[in-house]
């Protein structure tokens, strides 16, 4: 899942809010369903703890980050 992976990376060099899927600047229920859609496809972006494959504990890592938010 990482052979070709992107990062985003902020102006000032800190990583992009990672929950913030359709990187709009808001955290909202579009971020969930677009993690949600990605994970249904078996997409490589959906592997949020990027342990190389995409299962439930990703779900979980996706949403407790959500949580917490860009701040956490």
């Amino acid at each position: 899942c990482n052979v070709g992976a992107a990062y985003a990376f902020a102006a000032s060099g800190e990583c992009a809010c990672p929950v913030d899927i359709n990187d709009d600047g808001q955290l909202n229920t579009r971020d969930v369903l677009a993690f949600l859609g990605l994970y249904a496809e078996g997409d490589c972006r959906a592997d949020f703890d990027r342990d190389g494959s995409v299962n439930t504990r990703d779900v979980l890592a996706f949403l407790n980050a959500f949580i917490l938010g860009c701040d956490g």
